[in-house]
């Protein structure tokens, strides 16, 4: 009797359509993220000086405070290994971004692209943090 009491208290049965609801919610943030950064996405973020402000010289701070914290210019430097342009990886980073989002709201791979879209935002938001007026955070 006290263990059922106990059981029943500590785990009630309830629904499980918060999970849902939060995935769905956070699926839609994520596209309307990358939908809004999409005209100005390569300006924003490209590391030879062409953009607003380099990527590059956000990244050589960012390491001074937090080496292991995820940032776009990883991405850059694995395409450069296999032949990709700076251009083209960053390109290829906003399409996962909005894929990721779109596996969220249709509850396709949602572990995978709820880690990927996670790894992408955090590389996003550190990458260009001096662009950012306080939003992202």
């Amino acid at each position: 009797m006290l263990g059922r009491l106990l059981t029943e208290f500590f785990f009630p049965a309830v629904s499980d359509t918060w999970v849902a609801i939060l995935r769905v919610g956070l699926g839609l943030q994520v596209v309307l993220y990358c939908l809004s950064l999409w005209p100005d996405w390569n300006s924003l973020f490209v590391g030879n000086g062409n953009g607003l402000i380099s990527r590059d010289l956000t990244e050589t701070i960012l390491t001074l405070d937090s080496p292991f914290l995820p940032r776009l210019g990883w991405l850059v430097g694995f395409g450069s290994h296999i032949g990709l342009s700076e251009g083209a990886i960053l390109s290829l980073a906003l399409g996962c971004f909005l894929v990721s989002g779109c596996c969220l709201i249709l509850g396709l791979l949602c572990r995978a692209a709820a880690a990927i879209a996670w790894f992408l935002h955090l590389g996003s938001v550190t990458s260009g943090g001096f662009m950012a007026y306080g939003v992202d955070n």
